[in-house]
């Protein structure tokens, strides 16, 4: 049986373009017309990146560490909050170019089996669900990071 393909990052043409360019002119453009071809694939990676794959990092770093350091869960036991954490973001909520699958209940006794705290994880829940919010506020303005 064939693997699901998923749907992925957009594929970038400008990178593709640029490429082009320089091999016809032989690498002879512009200097002005390269720093701008380069800042609008450094925008388009930027975007990408933001709509695919920023809310996991953030909310890892921004929630999730911090809720376990203040109920004192061990270090060890971190990469089983995190992979709910990335199960809860990708098959509930259905960010990160997926859909929801799943149901928080499923989610939630599917890691309370493998004796995950479920105050903890709903904790978890509550606060990467208002990230995913935020994140949906964000898109509206672009940031250029040079």
């Amino acid at each position: 049986m064939g693997k699901a393909k998923s749907r992925g990052l957009d594929v970038d043409t400008q990178a593709y373009y640029m490429k082009q360019l320089l091999y016809r002119t032989g690498g002879n453009i512009p200097e002005e017309l390269k720093l701008a071809l380069q800042e609008e694939a450094s925008k388009k990676q930027l975007a990408n990146y933001e709509s695919a794959y920023a809310i996991f990092n953030k909310s890892w770093t921004r929630v999730v560490v911090p809720i376990l350091k203040a109920n004192k869960v061990p270090p060890l036991d971190y990469a089983k909050y995190k992979a709910f954490t990335n199960e809860y973001i990708r098959k509930v909520l259905g960010k990160g170019k997926s859909h929801p699958t799943e149901t928080l209940d499923q989610v939630l006794a599917k890691y309370e089996a493998l004796k995950c705290d479920r105050e903890i994880l709903q904790k978890i829940a509550n606060e990467v669900g208002k990230v995913g919010e935020e994140e949906e506020e964000e898109e509206e303005g672009f940031y250029y990071y040079s």
